[in-house]
């Protein structure tokens, strides 16, 4: 229960109000406490100071017996009298007992002397006056005060009563007298009364002056409760508007400032959730379109790579014809030499000489046959030429698409066209030279078969069939050293392709690379889009 009421401030405040007149109501309690004990404590010095005098006066009768003034009889007799005769405050006395409860002297009460009292008890049942005689025997306390309720002459209802009883050891007397302190307690009952109606007066002043504190106190708490629920529930537009000079204005002057900034700043927020979600979709959607490129150049990179591979293959194949038409041309340029020696040695001999330009004629004849071939050859070279600078143009149109990633493969595919148009600017002087090979083998087969139908003609055309030997000579060797330039050429392109099928296959892995890289940034980006849509989806519960 207490507990429970600590736990909130209204409560607290009333308790600590409580608290305060508890406070007052145990100090007043306390001082009545105090006053009272004060007033016994005076009537108990105001007695035995009278019963000391009272001694002192037995004393004095005691010092005339031992100076032989009077006897101890005289001097009792004496000393009874004036106790007997004496009064304070009105009506009150003294009373002489001795050893053993008896009553010597009562004031004026004569009925009474000589009477045992030891067994006479108060309304509590207890026998004072024996304690009172009992202290002539003790010799530890001479004299003590003793508390009890006594009837007042005239009355049938016991009055607290307070006594002090000294000894006088010499005649073995105990000397006391006593008061009521039925006074004392009705001016307590009335300070009681007097305080009380102050205590209900003050306290009703501080009830009310608490009351208002703590309802000064408690509204605009409640106020801020109410609105602190209201912003717990993600209502952000709510002010307190509660204007005051003291902590508490200045507290909710501070929380509206407060749900002034949070306001702005959810708004900022919900702008902000809403531009990056924007800027996550448009960073999706280029990822996807970046992948996209990336797997479109792949895809051409790869073909052009397949291209390139078929043209490794078929440089490698004209490399080869090349170096079959120079091995060609070693075999003609010793046969044309072999003729050119036997044409010089035959003069005198035409029928040898007929059979060695029969000989000869048929070679030329192989050798009209392999220049065709050469040329078929050349025109596949021209063929393969036009591809390769195709495919290198094509290439140099991927390599500018893919930017800076694909320069120094637009270097490599420029080096590919270059050397595609050497290859054949290179096939068509091959070809023109094997066009005017094929137009003297003509010549110089037609001139064999002349020779050899008319071999007295021949004899005349010797020193000019040994002319055309020596040129066809010369045409040979021209077609032989074109043919090893041709292969040296077919040699480089081979490593230039080769470089190429490498780069390409660089370009390929940094293509899925990149294609890698589109996609973890597309799943990035749809995660970042996903986490901007719940910030946007938490700050839309705020009302602004």
């Amino acid at each position: 229960m207490f507990k429970g009421l600590f736990t909130t401030i209204s409560g607290r405040l009333y308790a600590s109000i409580a608290a305060v007149l508890l406070a007052i109501l145990a100090l007043e309690v306390f001082s009545l406490f105090n006053a009272y004990n004060d007033a016994v404590n005076a009537r108990q010095r105001e007695v035995q100071s009278l019963v000391q005098s009272a001694v002192s006066q037995l004393n004095t009768y005691h010092q005339l017996v031992l100076s032989g003034e009077l006897t101890e009889s005289e001097a009792q007799e004496r000393a009874l009298a004036q106790l007997n005769q004496q009064r304070y405050q009105g009506n009150e006395y003294f009373f002489v007992l001795d050893g053993r409860a008896r009553m010597i002297g009562h004031g004026d009460r004569v009925d009474v002397r000589g009477k045992d009292y030891s067994q006479v008890l108060t309304e509590a049942g207890e026998p004072v006056f024996a304690q009172m005689a009992a202290l002539v025997n003790n010799s530890a306390n001479q004299a003590d005060f003793f508390e009890y309720k006594w009837k007042k002459a005239g009355s049938q209802t016991a009055e607290p009563k307070v006594s002090y009883v000294a000894t006088f050891k010499p005649w073995g007397w105990a000397v006391g007298t006593g008061v009521f302190i039925d006074d004392i307690n009705a001016q307590i009952l009335h300070d009681i009364l007097v305080n009380s109606i102050a205590l209900v007066i003050i306290g009703s002043v501080m009830v009310f002056a608490g009351l208002r504190l703590c309802t000064s106190i408690l509204r605009p708490l409640r106020r801020v409760n109410r609105i602190m629920e209201q912003v717990a529930n993600a209502d952000l537009s709510v002010r307190l508007n509660y204007h005051s000079a003291d902590e508490l204005g200045e507290m909710a002057a501070n929380i509206d400032k407060t749900l002034e900034v949070f306001q702005s700043l959810i708004a900022q927020l919900v702008a902000s959730a809403t531009q990056v979600e924007g800027s996550a979709e448009q960073l999706a959607s280029a990822a996807v379109q970046t992948n996209q490129g990336v797997q479109a150049e792949m895809r051409s990179t790869q073909q052009l790579y397949h291209a390139v591979e078929s043209l490794s293959v078929t440089i490698d194949a004209i490399n080869e014809r090349a170096n079959q038409t120079a091995q060609v041309s070693e075999l003609v340029e010793k046969g044309v030499k072999s003729s050119s020696a036997e044409v010089a040695d035959s003069e005198a001999t035409i029928k040898g000489m007929s059979e060695v330009v029969a000989a000869t004629a048929g070679q030329l004849r192989a050798l009209e046959a392999d220049t065709v071939e050469i040329a078929n050859v050349l025109v596949e070279i021209e063929s393969i030429s036009e591809q390769t600078n195709l495919l290198a143009l094509n290439a140099a149109i991927e390599a500018a698409r893919a930017g800076d990633s694909g320069r120094g493969f637009a270097v490599v595919a420029d080096e590919v066209r270059q050397l595609a148009m050497r290859t054949r600017s290179s096939t068509e002087e091959v070809r023109g030279v094997i066009e005017r090979l094929r137009s003297s083998v003509a010549q110089s087969v037609s001139s064999m078969e002349q020779s050899e139908q008319n071999a007295i003609d021949s004899m005349q055309l010797t020193s000019h069939a040994n002319d055309s030997l020596e040129q066809i000579l010369g045409h040979v060797e021209s077609v032989r050293e074109q043919a090893l330039d041709g292969a040296e050429a077919t040699e480089e392109q081979s490593v230039v392709v080769k470089e190429i099928q490498q780069h390409l296959g660089d370009i390929t892995v940094v293509s899925e690379q990149t294609s890698s890289a589109s996609e973890m940034v597309a799943a990035n980006s749809e995660q970042l889009s996903q986490l901007a849509s719940d910030l946007q989806r938490q700050v839309s519960r705020f009302k602004l």
